[in-house]
């Protein structure tokens, strides 16, 4: 009796022993297959970071490389004791006597584009007093936008001839989208109206092109 008692007991253990080395087996298993994931996930995330950095990177890139191409074509004088600057087109109309349209911007000291601005001049022998005007822009593939748009700072002077100018931020929806658009048009017109009479005059291909550039090295730059 004893000896069957003796052979159960040993069964006993051995049995013991292996499920518990099954046990130690599996948890040893499972630790192994988590610490797999744990380096496949981190394996993944450094990947996705690595990619994003490269993304950013080829966009500075992209960036630096739009500005570096613009530039050339603009006058960029920066004041030595602000670091605060101008950024204008070198085929505006540089001088108040002159009709011309334009769009120039701001630089903050740290070289960000800011405080976007548009600007129409009329020049002529009699005063117009022009105080709307009316666009005509014509985008390829579109039918032609008309806006009309009145502007905010007007200011007239004269000598020999009389000039009539604006000089206005562009900052709301409206007016930034047609900025963009009337960059991007193939033909453009606009009517100078005053109270008894009108100019109409073509916006030039010329100025249509440094409009665009403008605006393409402003957004390159915020």
């Amino acid at each position: 009796m004893k000896k069957v008692l003796l052979v159960l007991l040993a069964a006993l253990v051995l049995t013991s022993c292996g499920y518990m080395e099954d046990a130690r087996l599996k948890r040893a298993e499972k630790a192994e297959t988590l610490r797999i994931n744990d380096s496949i996930k981190n394996a993944k995330a450094a990947s996705e970071i690595k990619a994003r950095e490269l993304e950013k990177a080829e966009a500075k890139a992209k960036k630096e490389k739009t500005i570096d191409s613009l530039k050339v074509n603009f006058d960029i004088k920066v004041d030595e004791f602000t670091g605060i600057g101008w950024v204008r087109h070198k085929k505006r109309a540089k001088y108040v006597n002159e009709n011309g349209i334009e769009i120039y911007f701001q630089i903050d000291e740290d070289g960000k584009s800011k405080n976007l601005r548009f600007r129409v001049q009329y020049t002529s022998k009699r005063w117009l007093f022009f105080d709307k005007v009316r666009f005509s822009v014509n985008v390829e593939g579109s039918e032609a936008f008309r806006t009309l748009y009145y502007p905010k700072n007007k200011k007239r002077d004269n000598d020999s001839t009389v000039w009539e100018w604006f000089d206005d931020s562009v900052s709301t929806s409206e007016e930034k989208i047609f900025i963009a658009l009337l960059s991007n048009s193939k033909t453009a017109k606009m009517r100078l109206s005053g109270s008894t009479k009108h100019v109409d005059k073509t916006i030039t291909k010329s100025q249509i092109k440094a409009i665009n550039q403008t605006l393409r090295l402003y957004e390159a730059m915020q």
